[in-house]
């Protein structure tokens, strides 16, 4: 379920200004958005919807992106970018938002490809 939540993401990432809510633009998990509906910021029609409890957390600029999301409960974080023909995988704490440095590869230090 989560490889399915992440390559949907992945997806609807094809431009950093696709999302109207959903994550923080630092990158940043904020589970108190888990669960949205994913929008177009030019139409609002539905883009994808985040499982209950599942949050996602993006950075981007007008030449890339890059995302990561993660159970609130869960122990892995799973992320990708423009860049990067990998899903990656890193070990977190329970209920702490992970985050991405970086919206190209250079975010991937310390995580493990899949």
């Amino acid at each position: 379920m989560k490889k399915i939540v992440l390559l949907t993401a992945v997806m609807m990432m094809a431009a950093a200004s696709a999302f109207a809510a959903g994550g923080a633009a630092t990158g940043t998990i904020d589970f108190a958005n888990a669960g949205l509906t994913v929008v177009s910021s030019g139409d609002a029609k539905n883009i994808g919807k985040l499982s209950a409890s599942v949050g996602l957390g993006y950075t981007g600029g007008a030449t890339g992106y890059g995302i990561v999301t993660q159970h609130q409960k869960g122990t892995k974080a799973f992320a990708t970018t423009f860049d990067s023909t990998a899903i990656f995988s890193k070990d977190v704490t329970t209920g702490a938002g992970a985050s991405i440095s970086a919206s190209d590869s250079s975010a991937f230090g310390g995580w493990t490809a899949m």
